[in-house]
């Protein structure tokens, strides 16, 4: 066995020296973990290391709400207790009692945890312009067994782990945000959902960094090209040809998995587009539905007259309303929906549905067959017997109004008291349709 040397000893002494201080290890708990990344940050904003105790309990209180820590031991005073305990914190020596600052351990647990975290295009950018300039150092002593132990012992550790860690990291920050994001689409909160999709735009933004890294531009397929130059040049030597195998293999599989990231990406944030193109539509149909009930109310509770053009005077119009019509029956004709036709909103009057014909075609034949109906009843029982939603009812409505001036026999209505339920979140005015063959009582007590 091969005895220990000056150096070992001097390892093994740190070693044991680092054991002592800390007999129980860490134990650190989410709680101290956030504590410390805050404080670290608040010594970086304000270039102050030593606070007091009232700041201290008022920062990690703050800590506490703004991150929401559940845990017991968050509460601030036992957590600067835990944290001395721990080394993390530290008492200063000032001209006033009770003062503190992060230690370097705590500091250096912050900054390091918090690099951690941090997944820029810019950062993996560097590491590869890095690997790039220590193989061409190595390659510029032209030495074989150097260059296999920079490719073993540097790229293949430091680099391939820090790279691969990196998209790790990544991956699994997309993935838990696509499913928050399909847990609020799917619970209809708009207002939440449109915050996570811009967060996934973000993310998107951020795997095009990263693909950059592995374009044309950076130092990727320079890397590559010196790698295979390299392979050709020694192809004798078993283990440098080995090395250089894993060295490449890597470099192509990180290219093929940032694509693979970002095409996946991409076909969920269009996906998620489309979620809110299809909420607007609801929205927007909604809007229109309660246009069109205040035109069909106004078509069918007054008589609305064409604007009279004054022969003597052409520039003057005179509009005619008849303030009875709320309580006498309304015969629909051509005019009055010619009049209305003017007021009708563009989004309305282009309003079409592939159903259309079949529905008339449907109401014309029960109308032949029995000429006094309640219209919202007979609305209903005409989308019923289409086999259509009911959310289509005030579409169908709107086209039997439109199509009531061709019918025969001729249609009048009667307003009736009350309202009807046409479908979920729509009341419209309890209407009779009936024809001059019949007594308009008898058609109302009908419906």
């Amino acid at each position: 066995m091969k005895p220990a040397s000056n150096h070992d000893h001097h390892y093994l002494e740190e070693l044991r020296m680092m054991l002592s201080r800390f007999p129980a290890g860490l134990q650190l708990t989410q709680a101290d973990l956030a504590f410390t990344g805050w404080l670290f940050y608040r010594e970086e904003e304000i270039g102050q290391n030593a606070l007091s105790n009232r700041e201290m309990i008022s920062l990690l209180g703050r800590a506490t709400r703004e991150l929401g820590v559940q845990e017991d031991a968050a509460q601030p005073a036992a957590a600067l207790e835990r944290l001395l305990r721990f080394r993390i914190v530290r008492s200063v020596a000032s001209g006033y009692e009770g003062s503190y600052a992060l230690t370097r351990l705590g500091r250096s647990l912050a900054k390091g945890l918090l690099s951690e975290v941090n997944f820029t295009g810019d950062d993996l950018c560097t590491q590869i312009n890095s690997a790039y300039a220590g193989m061409r150092a190595v390659l510029g002593e032209d030495s074989p067994d150097k260059l296999h132990d920079w490719l073993r012992y540097v790229f293949q550790r430091t680099v391939q782990e820090s790279i691969d860690y990196k998209l790790r990291g990544i991956e699994e920050a997309l993935q838990s945000q696509e499913q928050r994001i399909k847990e609020y689409g799917s619970s209809g909160e708009t207002g939440q959902f449109e915050t996570h999709l811009e967060a996934v735009r973000v993310s998107r933004k951020l795997l095009e960094e990263l693909l950059d890294s592995v374009q044309e531009g950076s130092s990727y397929f320079p890397l590559i090209e010196e790698l295979y130059r390299c392979r050709e040049t020694h192809l004798g030597n078993t283990d440098l040809l080995h090395a250089l195998d894993r060295s490449l293999d890597f470099l192509e599989g990180l290219k093929r998995r940032v694509e693979v990231m970002l095409a996946h990406l991409v076909a969920f944030i269009r996906s998620c587009v489309k979620y809110q193109g299809f909420v607007g539509a609801f929205s927007l149909r909604d809007r229109l539905s309660a246009v069109q009930l205040d035109l069909v109310r106004h078509a069918l509770q007054r008589e609305v007259r064409l604007p009279i053009l004054n022969s003597s005077r052409p520039v003057r119009l005179s509009l005619e309303w008849n303030k009875d019509t709320a309580v006498q029956a309304v015969r629909i004709d051509a005019s009055h929906l010619a009049a209305l036709a003017e007021f009708i909103p563009e989004a309305v009057k282009s309003r079409g549905a592939q159903w259309r014909e079949r529905f008339l075609s449907q109401a014309r034949s029960e109308w032949d067959q029995r000429p006094d109906r309640d219209l919202v009843v007979w609305t209903r029982e005409l989308i019923e017997h289409c086999d259509l939603e009911l959310s289509e009812a005030m579409t169908g409505l709107w086209f039997l109004v439109q199509d009531m001036p061709e019918w025969k026999p001729d249609v009048s209505v009667k307003p009736g008291p009350g309202w009807r339920r046409l479908m979920p979140g729509t009341l419209v005015k309890n209407v009779t349709l009936f024809s001059d063959h019949t007594r308009p009582e008898a058609n109302h007590a009908h419906g």
